[in-house]
């Protein structure tokens, strides 16, 4: 454990020396991700949207404010969306006013957490970001948690016009607004997700905060149980987008890099715990 300890030390003082640095970097990582995942999921072909644009779009929001780098990301979103169909852009850019306008009023401080949401779901990893922000934030974080889930399935019902239809532009703006809304309404795994995150974040949250021994490694593991018994009842019963291998291996990744990230945060020595009990006679 000790040479843990020290190799934690080091990782620290490292990160202390270059810090301004290491957040560049952090940044830079977050926008790339972020934007690869936009071209993936709603690039439609557009031109535009290459790999110099990508690196050029990550290089902005590595030097602009989080919250900024969200707003960017907003606004490529729709862009990609309003060259492919009108109507669907259009839908798309009311959602996204209003969860940009949720997230800026109460959690700006946690824009990185909103986009980290869509990006797990790429990953098959959608648990990850919950059990973290239980573990660093308060109850707040709950919101990124929910406007995350409900901008990637929204951006699932987008993407699934293009697999019915080769020239949208061609169907009626009724037809395509009844469609999407029909594939985002009728999707059980929303529910399913929004309600499981929601109370996922807040036991980590609680758990943590009991005094207990190893409350952080237990409130990961319960995270975990509940994530996994709640997405295979889940999966035979609808379409959850991830198989029945992936929901167990996501479980799994998620809890072991939930426990490094709780290690390199707050590591606890439970062997020199004490506890002293006073009493009054009065």
């Amino acid at each position: 454990m000790i040479y843990l300890l020290d190799f934690r030390e080091k990782v620290r003082g490292i990160y202390s020396s270059y810090k301004e640095y290491c957040t560049l970097a952090y940044k830079f990582i977050m926008s790339l991700i972020t934007f690869i995942v936009i071209d993936v999921k709603l690039g439609f072909g557009n031109e535009f949207m290459n790999a110099l644009s990508v690196l050029l779009l990550a290089l902005v929001g590595t030097f602009i404010p989080s919250s900024l780098t969200v707003l960017l990301a907003c606004l490529v979103s729709v862009a990609c969306v309003f060259s492919y169909s009108p109507v669907l852009g259009f839908m798309l850019t009311i959602l996204l006013i209003i969860v940009y306008a949720m997230f800026m009023r109460f959690v700006p401080k946690l824009a990185y957490a909103m986009l980290a949401v869509p990006i797990a779901y790429v990953f098959k990893l959608p648990v990850l970001v919950p059990i973290i922000l239980g573990l660093v934030c308060t109850p707040i974080a709950v919101i990124p948690v929910i406007c995350g889930t409900i901008v990637y399935y929204f951006i699932l019902a987008i993407k699934s016009v293009e697999s019915v239809s080769n020239s949208v532009n061609k169907v009626e703006a009724l037809q395509v607004f009844i469609y999407v809304m029909r594939k985002f309404t009728e999707n059980k795994a929303i529910f399913v997700s929004v309600i499981l995150f929601f109370i996922i974040t807040i036991l980590v949250y609680v758990i943590r905060t009991r005094n207990i021994d190893h409350a952080y490694e237990i409130a990961i593991i319960c995270a975990g149980i509940l994530y996994l018994f709640t997405y295979l009842v889940a999966a035979f019963n609808s379409d959850l987008g991830i198989g029945i291998v992936g929901i167990v291996l996501g479980a799994i990744i998620s809890c072991a890099i939930a426990i490094i990230v709780q290690f390199f945060i707050c590591v606890l020595d439970y062997s020199s715990v004490e506890n002293v009990q006073f009493e009054d006679d009065d």
